[in-house]
């Protein structure tokens, strides 16, 4: 089912990956399963864990991370200080998107 493409979830546009690490690939078919994605809130961590692969996905980028309009990254608590993300590269991955950096405890 990795590979198959026929299967859509159509009518989703919000998506939320609260995890901190992934495999790249799983992540990919996921969002190549929601060809109306619109919102994505993704862990602050599992952003900078798949950005280089996310930068050298053409496919993926052009397919469905152009069609994101709001884009939130968001860590669990000040002890996840992460202040390396490099908000440039992520608008090459996000070329259309708001980009909102929020904090959550864990609690929520």
């Amino acid at each position: 089912m990795m590979n198959d493409t026929s299967v859509t979830l159509s009518t989703i546009k919000l998506v939320q990956l609260g995890f901190n690490s992934g495999e790249y690939r799983y992540i990919r078919c996921l969002l190549l399963l929601i060809p109306k994605i619109r919102i994505l809130h993704i862990n602050e961590q599992l952003l900078l864990n798949i950005k280089d692969q996310l930068l050298s996905d053409h496919q993926l980028r052009q397919s469905r991370c152009n069609k994101v309009k709001q884009l939130t990254m968001f860590r669990h608590d000040q002890n996840d200080v992460i202040n390396n993300v490099n908000i440039d590269k992520i608008k090459v991955i996000f070329p259309n998107a708001i980009i909102i950096k929020e904090e959550k405890s864990r609690n929520t």
